[in-house]
C-alpha cells in the first residue's frame, strides 16, 4: 500500500509487515485505518486507500464488507451485522467421547511445565497486538502484548485471539465487536467439562491433535477442566467451524467458539491456585 497521506511511525511498520492470508487479516486492516485516522485521514480517503491495497495484495475477499465493517467502527456507527449463521450445535454423544480415553495422552496432567504466562504469551501473541487480560468476569483490561506479558502472573482470565481495538463501538472493551472474528481465529480453545478425570480429559484432548489441529497449549484451571488451545490459524473458516462442531460432539463447551470468551490465563491464579501450564509445543504455533 502506498501512503496517500502522512503517517505514524507505527502505521508505517505496520504496512511494511502485512500477515498472509489466514493469520489476522482484519485485525491488521483495522490498525492500520485506526493509525491512519489517528493521523487525520478521513473516511473516504481510508476506503479508497484500503481497497487499492487489497485489490494490490489479491485480498479480493477482504475488499467489501470487511472494509465497510472497519470504517463503521472507526466512525462508531453500529457495524453491518454479523456474516456468519451459524446451525445448531450438535448434541454431544458422551460414548464416543469415552471411546477416546484410550488415547494416549501428550502431556502428564499431573504435571507443571514450571513455565509462567511471560515465558508463553510472547509466543502466542505478536508484538504490539492486543491482549484481553482479566482478574474477573467483569474486571478486564484491553492492552498490548509487552503490558499483558507483564499482567499475566495475578490474571485468572485472558481472551485466546487477539483483540482488534481496546474498545467496541458500543464502549464495551470486550465484546464481538472488538474481537477477531471467528472466521479468522487463531486458536481453538477446547474445554470438557463433563465429569471426567484429569486423565481422562488430556487423553479426549489429546485425541483432538491432529498436523491439521495441533496442540499447542495444555492449562489447568485450577478448578475442574483443562483449556488446550490448537492452532488452527491455516484451516478455513468451514473447517475451523467442523473442528468446533466435532469437539461439541464429543462434549466440549459451545460457548467458546466465540472468540471474545474468557478462557484461562496461562500460568494465571484462581483463588490463589496456580492455573498450571501442562504443556507447551511454540513449534506448533
Amino acid at each position: 500500500m502506498a501512503p496517500l497521506l502522512p503517517i505514524s511511525p507505527n502505521a508505517r511498520r505496520l504496512l511494511a509487515e502485512p500477515p498472509p492470508i489466514g493469520a489476522g487479516r482484519h485485525h491488521w486492516l483495522f490498525r492500520v485505518a485506526a493509525c491512519l485516522n489517528a493521523c487525520g485521514w478521513k473516511v473516504d480517503a481510508l476506503r479508497r486507500f484500503l481497497h487499492e491495497g487489497c485489490r494490490r495484495m489479491g485480498w479480493n475477499d477482504r475488499a467489501g464488507r470487511t472494509i465497510d465493517d472497519i470504517l463503521a467502527k472507526l466512525d462508531g456507527s453500529p457495524p453491518p451485522a454479523p456474516a456468519e449463521r451459524l446451525p445448531p450445535w450438535p448434541e454431544p454423544v458422551p460414548a464416543k467421547r469415552q471411546s477416546l480415553y484410550r488415547t494416549r495422552p501428550l502431556f502428564d496432567p499431573e504435571g507443571d511445565t514450571q513455565l509462567e504466562g511471560a515465558d508463553v504469551l510472547p509466543y502466542l501473541y505478536r508484538s504490539g497486538e492486543l491482549v484481553c487480560v482479566g482478574w474477573a468476569i467483569n474486571h478486564f483490561l484491553t492492552v498490548p502484548r509487552e503490558a499483558a506479558v507483564r499482567l499475566a502472573h495475578n490474571a485468572q482470565f485472558v481472551v485466546a485471539d487477539p483483540m482488534t481495538a481496546e474498545t467496541a463501538p458500543n464502549g464495551s472493551k470486550r465484546c464481538k465487536l472488538n474481537a477477531t472474528p471467528p472466521a479468522e481465529r487463531r486458536y481453538a480453545v477446547i474445554e470438557f467439562d463433563t465429569g471426567e478425570t484429569r486423565t481422562q480429559q488430556a487423553a479426549v484432548l489429546s485425541a483432538l491433535h491432529t498436523p491439521d489441529t495441533p496442540l499447542a497449549l495444555a492449562v489447568w484451571s485450577a478448578g475442574k477442566s483443562v483449556h488446550a488451545w490448537y492452532y488452527v490459524a491455516p484451516l478455513t473458516p468451514h473447517q475451523k467451524l467442523q473442528f468446533y462442531r466435532y469437539a461439541v460432539y464429543l462434549g466440549a463447551d459451545e460457548k467458546l467458539y466465540d472468540t471474545s470468551q474468557l478462557v484461562r490465563m496461562p500460568g494465571g491464579r484462581r483463588n490463589g491456585r496456580k492455573q498450571t501450564i501442562l504443556y507447551f509445543e511454540p513449534e506448533h504455533l
